[in-house]
């Protein structure tokens, strides 16, 4: 699972995290802690599953280094 939400995570802007769950999802990588823009209504979390267990990963963010989050993209931890 990769965990998405950190300070760095509108570095690129809104294009930039819509990209990177795009190259997530193309490898097949669980992701948790932001949203594509037109997926406000995607569950937050990422699931796993090892030996018949479901493992649910939720990842939050304090900051983003002053870049104002104008579409709610990154979870924040308030």
């Amino acid at each position: 699972i990769v965990s998405t939400a950190n300070n760095h995570s509108l570095d690129r802007r809104e294009l930039g995290i819509d990209r990177t769950i795009d190259a997530l999802r193309e490898r097949g990588l669980a992701f948790t802690g932001t949203q594509k823009r037109d997926e406000g209504n995607e569950p937050w979390y990422g699931i796993t599953s090892s030996n018949g267990f479901n493992i649910a990963w939720l990842a939050c963010t304090y900051a983003t280094n002053g870049i104002p989050d104008r579409r709610a993209q990154v979870l924040g931890c308030f």
